[in-house]
């Protein structure tokens, strides 16, 4: 047996949904749907909405609409082992120095 998908919501239908219901829900419904966020977006912001109420209901509906970092936090990794590094060395150097200033 096939499922049945709802086809993704075409922009005047966004707009008839936005001018009855939350725009939350609104998204909930288009997300659920297939609609892309790039539609909904360029649908309602020509319908007088936000771009910052748009994204923060994308947000709500439970969309990433901001671009996932391409490596994932490997640069402050790299950065903190660095410093633990640089921590390090300054240790050895300091007990270093202590040593001959207290064999002298």
């Amino acid at each position: 047996m096939k499922s049945l998908s709802p086809a993704p919501l075409e922009p005047i239908e966004i707009r008839k949904l936005a001018a009855v219901l939350p725009l939350t829900k609104t998204a909930k419904i288009a997300i659920k749907t297939g609609t892309t966020p790039e539609v909904f977006l360029d649908s309602l912001t020509g319908f007088g909405v936000t771009r910052q109420a748009i994204h923060a209901a994308l947000r709500y509906a439970g969309h990433r609409t901001r671009k996932v970092r391409s490596d994932r936090g490997r640069t402050l990794k790299v950065k903190i082992e660095t410093l633990l590094e640089e921590a390090k060395a300054l240790q050895a150097k300091l007990a270093g120095q202590q040593q001959s200033s207290a064999s002298n």
